[in-house]
């Protein structure tokens, strides 16, 4: 695989290298330890190179301005026909949309018995990969105009066969799955499927009446957020008063928020009404599902039994929309086989 960048050959001092058809090296291949990342996130390119001039010693590889920082460089001559790998290791992604690596090759020439050089060294600069995309901030999808089949939305079968390997400390399920290991979230899978469960009900938000009403302390700004809005509230499960001096009065709260959680899902909407965020009915009923499937989720360091994980596994490997939590957290990590050669040394 060629450069995206056009190839550069020079001379240490500065003057060019004769041209040939091809540039002393050529980018053969790369891959990076995860194709897809936000700002902040750090990331391993490992790039290989093939030298076209019939030379194998050994080079080394500057970083240039590139949508990375920090990270090493580690070279590894592979082979006597001028194979090389160059790994970077532990670059953070600034934000840049191009996600561009750039780097510059420099080689030393060739000199004969008494030391004497026959070809100049110099170095191949605009060497540049993108091997990863940004990822796509979640938006909620859009309901189908026609619904599939039942038939259609039955459960299926992942193609490819896994293997449940066990779970790491109540919280990671992990399988083998083909040459990778996965590591799921379970209560971040759960919380997307009961989410996905929840926006496919067409009724109401159903509510249960409380047998002795519950005092919210709110700010004042909180509390003449949530009044000015109750008959909004009403229309998704809350049946609130004001109580005076801040405190406003629940007595009735959607039936999938337990008692003790209304307290701080009403809060965290009047926040949400006070800074104008969800001023319209679904965006306020998407704000409660999120939390009432966070709520109703299995949750991390809980014992969960084999056959219930088993079914999170399925439905997250053979669904394509329970990648991320209803939050943006990441539901499933995968470890390809050989990033797991690269951090045991075995390759």
């Amino acid at each position: 695989m060629r450069s995206a960048a056009a190839d550069e050959c020079k001379t240490g001092e500065g003057t060019s290298v004769p041209q040939t058809k091809e540039p002393t090296f050529l980018i053969t291949g790369y891959e990076a330890s995860r194709s897809s990342i936000e700002t902040g996130d750090t990331v391993s390119i490992t790039v290989y190179l093939s030298r076209t001039d019939g030379r194998s010693d050994s080079i080394r590889v500057v970083r240039g301005l590139d949508s990375f920082q920090g990270g090493t460089a580690d070279v590894i001559k592979k082979g006597s026909y001028g194979s090389y790998e160059v790994t970077f290791d532990n670059l953070t992604y600034t934000g840049d949309t191009n996600k561009a690596l750039n780097f510059t090759i420099y080689y030393d020439g060739a000199t004969d018995e008494a030391g004497k050089p026959v070809v100049n060294g110099g170095y191949q600069s605009n060497n540049s990969v993108s091997p990863i995309r940004e990822c796509v901030p979640y938006t909620e999808p859009k309901p189908e105009p026609v619904k599939e089949p039942e038939a259609q939305q039955a459960l299926s079968v992942p193609e490819e066969p896994f293997r449940i390997i066990g779970e790491a400390l109540h919280t990671y399920i992990i399988i083998e799955q083909g040459e990778a290991v996965l590591f799921i979230d379970k209560h971040a899978a759960h919380e997307r499927i009961r989410f996905e469960a929840l926006k496919k009900e067409d009724h109401p938000i159903m509510a249960q009446l409380l047998l002795a009403p519950v005092s919210a302390e709110l700010s004042r700004e909180e509390a003449a957020a949530v009044l000015e809005n109750r008959a909004l509230l009403e229309r998704c499960g809350f049946e609130t008063e004001d109580f005076g001096g801040g405190d406003v009065l629940i007595r009735q709260i959607p039936s999938d928020v337990d008692v003790e959680d209304a307290k701080a899902l009403l809060q965290e909407l009047a926040g949400d009404l006070l800074a104008g965020k969800t001023l319209d009915p679904d965006s306020l009923r998407d704000n409660l599902l999120h939390t009432i499937a966070c709520k109703s989720a299995i949750k991390a360091g809980w014992q969960t039994s084999d056959e219930e994980l088993r079914r999170l596994v399925q439905e997250v490997l053979s669904r394509d929309d329970i990648k991320y939590c209803p939050h943006g957290r990441p539901v499933c990590v995968t470890l390809t086989k050989r990033q797991l050669e690269k951090q045991f040394k075995r390759v």
